[in-house]
């Protein structure tokens, strides 16, 4: 599993294997605010045959007054609610007596308070994502419905490319969101996080080389990223540049030393490089540190898979590793990798029936994920539980 190294971004991490390298993690960086919509034309100048009667001019009057105070009112918007109640207003004033340029200005700072409020939604999804409620995929809809209406009305308004584009991903729409990444990274190619929300979608659909050039891009313009550093280490993994994956790591890891997701990502990368000691070194102090920390769970699984499939003797310990990831499923659930890795231990134990069945299920939730990759090695390892065969790291079996 990929670890991400810290929570300032919106992100989130998907199982994607039992061990090593995992690119289905995506931490997407998010543009929060946009800036307030521009203050209401003045009225035009209009030159009609006959003078105006007194009832239109009053109709236009109020109408220029209504549209000044929606150019207000803009300046004021903070919550989702907020902007709703502002559209509501929009809606009225349609209705007035409005001169071009007012219903020009209507319909773009209409198209401006629909992103906002589907940035605003995004943000309610993932925190409900994060949560881990069942509201959450309703929640990314609500937040795209308004992205799209806003790229419909401006499609040169990368923000709302940006944001629609982790709404894409969120929802396993991979490809889409790489579109609308595409566009940000053309419309503003100084955005650093634009490159990198580009980088996260190619490595999850497995276009590496595409991707590790975008990080170095990102990391260009802001050098000391730590989630970059983290994302280019793991497809450099992925592209077997071990020595430069792991000084990517291991900047992060002096940066944040008492980071257990961190220690972690080294010690996937020492057991790529079948250095089992260090490997076993990086998780036993990673488990060392705050057991409240998030990433413990993953430490707990990565460390029973290592006991439970390393060839070193010495290191492999199965009934540690049954205990660390019964521990782990008990925090985080019956996720895939948390299967496969049960099933790797039953399997080191000789229980190879009830290994074939815990990795069936494992094999079953991956398969209904967007992405299926980690479903091929799964099916390998069935296939060595039904020959009762136990895998091991670095052997073939």
């Amino acid at each position: 599993m990929r670890c991400l190294i810290s929570k300032k971004r919106l992100g989130f991490v998907l199982c994607s294997g039992a061990f090593g390298i995992l690119l289905t993690g995506v931490s997407l960086q998010a543009q929060v605010q946009h800036p307030p919509a521009k203050a209401a034309p003045a009225a035009e100048s209009n030159r009609p045959s006959a003078p105006a009667s007194e009832s239109e001019k009053k109709a236009r009057e109020e109408a220029e007054k209504k549209i000044q105070q929606l150019a207000d009112r803009t300046q004021k918007l903070k919550t989702a609610k907020d902007y709703s109640e502002f559209l509501d207003s929009c809606k009225e004033v349609e209705s007035l007596s409005l001169t071009d340029r007012h219903k020009k200005y209507l319909k773009s700072v209409s198209a401006w308070a629909t992103g906002r409020r589907g940035e605003l939604r995004l943000e309610t999804a993932e925190q409900l994502k994060s949560a881990g409620t069942s509201q959450s995929k309703q929640a990314f809809e609500s937040a795209m419905a308004d992205l799209n209406v806003a790229v419909e009305v401006d499609a040169n308004r990368w923000k709302s490319f940006q944001a629609r584009g982790i709404a894409h991903v969120r929802l396993g729409n991979f490809k889409d969101g790489l579109a609308d990444f595409n566009r940000v990274v053309e419309l503003k190619p100084d955005h650093a996080a634009g490159w990198f929300n580009r980088a996260e979608t190619q490595s999850r659909l497995g276009e590496l080389d595409q991707a590790l050039t975008d990080y170095n891009t990102a990391l260009s313009f802001q050098p000391n990223d730590l989630e970059a550093l983290n994302g280019r280490g793991h497809v450099l993994l992925a592209l077997g540049q071990f020595e430069a994956a792991e000084a990517d790591f291991k900047t992060i890891q002096r940066k944040l030393p008492r980071n257990s997701a961190s220690l972690v990502n080294l010690s996937d990368l020492y057991q790529k490089m079948q250095k089992w000691e260090l490997a076993n070194e990086a998780l036993e102090n990673a488990l060392k540190l705050d057991p409240a920390d998030s990433s413990r769970i993953v430490a707990l699984q990565r460390m029973a898979w290592l006991k439970s499939t390393c060839p070193i003797k010495e290191i492999r310990e199965v009934e540690v590793a049954e205990r660390m990831i019964r521990e782990a499923m008990k925090a985080g659930g019956e996720t895939p990798v948390h299967l496969d890795t049960l099933a790797a231990v039953l399997a080191a134990k000789g229980d190879f029936g009830s290994a074939k069945e815990t990795v069936v299920r494992a094999i079953d939730l991956v398969e209904n994920e967007p992405i299926q990759g980690d479903a091929n090695e799964m099916k390998i390892r069935l296939t060595q539980y039904e020959e009762n065969v136990p895998f091991e790291q670095g052997s073939g079996k």
